[in-house]
C-alpha cells in the first residue's frame, strides 16, 4: 500500500491501516485530517465533488476566471495523467507525485516532472 498521508508532514503513521479504512469516504478524511495540516500552505485548493475526476478542467478554468496570478505563476500538483491534462488545458505548470494509483511508467509518458514523494517534491520547490 502506497502511503497516502502528506509523508513530509508525517501525518501517515498517526493512523493505522484499519483507522485509514473506516474513514466514510476518501474526501471525509481529506477534508477532516489532510486539509487542516496543508490548507496554509497554498493560496487555494481547487477540488470537485465526485470521485471520477469529472469537472476538474472546468473547477480549474472557473477558479483561473476569478484570480489575478499570472498562468506562469501557477502549479498544479498532481498524481494523476488526468491533472496533467487539466494543466495543459488549463496553460499552467505541473508536476506530478507518484502517490496515487497510476504508475511511474504512465506518469513519465506526460514529460512532466515526477516526483516519488510529497517530501522530494517539497525539498525539489524549496531547495
Amino acid at each position: 500500500m502506497k502511503l497516502l498521508g502528506l509523508d513530509y508532514l508525517d501525518i501517515s503513521n498517526q493512523f493505522s491501516e484499519d483507522e485509514l479504512m473506516v474513514q466514510k469516504t476518501a474526501r471525509e478524511f481529506v477534508n477532516n485530517e489532510v486539509m487542516p495540516e496543508i490548507d496554509h500552505y497554498f493560496n487555494a485548493i481547487v477540488g470537485i465533488q465526485n470521485d471520477a475526476a469529472d469537472g476538474k478542467t472546468d473547477a480549474g478554468l472557473n477558479w483561473l476566471s476569478k484570480v489575478d496570478t499570472p498562468k506562469k505563476e501557477i502549479l498544479l500538483i498532481g498524481d494523476t495523467v488526468h491533472d496533467s491534462d487539466v494543466a495543459e488545458q488549463m496553460g499552467v505548470h505541473c508536476v506530478l507525485v507518484d502517490i496515487g494509483h497510476v504508475s511511474r511508467e504512465r506518469l513519465l509518458k506526460t514529460g512532466r516532472n515526477v516526483f516519488e514523494s510529497l517530501d522530494s517534491l517539497n525539498k525539489y520547490i524549496n531547495g
